[in-house]
C-alpha cells in the first residue's frame, strides 16, 4: 500500500474509533519523528506505519464503526468515505471534485 494509503488508513480508522485520543496525538507524532531521525526511504515508510498500528484500533473495531450507524454517529467520516468511493469509480471522462 502506498504511503498516503496509509495515512488514510490510519487517519479514518482515528476518526472513526477515537483512537488514540486527540489530545495524544502531538506526543505520538513527535515521538514517531523522534525514532526516524537516522533513517531514510523505506525504513521511514515501514518505523511510520509499525508505530501507528500499535496505537491504532483493530481492523475489527475500525468494521464494526464502519458497518453502524456512521451517518448518525460521524457525518464527517461518513461523508469522507463516500467521497473517496466515488472518486474511485470515475474516469478521465467523469471526474468530478467532491
Amino acid at each position: 500500500m502506498a504511503v498516503t494509503g496509509r495515512l488514510t488508513s490510519y487517519c479514518l480508522g482515528r476518526n472513526l474509533t477515537g483512537n488514540p485520543q486527540t489530545y495524544a496525538l502531538p506526543g505520538l507524532f513527535m515521538a514517531i519523528i523522534d525514532k526516524l531521525a537516522d533513517l531514510a526511504g523505506d525504513a521511514v515508510v515501514s518505523t511510520t506505519a509499525k508505530e501507528l498500528a500499535d496505537v491504532s484500533s483493530s481492523d475489527e473495531e475500525v468494521r464494526k464503526r464502519l458497518e453502524g450507524p456512521i451517518y448518525v454517529e460521524n457525518t464527517d467520516v461518513a461523508r469522507f468515505e463516500l467521497a473517496t468511493l466515488a472518486e474511485d469509480a470515475m474516469t478521465k471522462e467523469t471526474k468530478t471534485d467532491l
